[in-house]
């Protein structure tokens, strides 16, 4: 599940 489209890359530095 691509949680870092709504998690902030705060909690999941995986988005750029």
């Amino acid at each position: 599940i691509p949680a870092a489209h709504f998690l902030p890359r705060v909690l999941i530095p995986d988005m750029p």
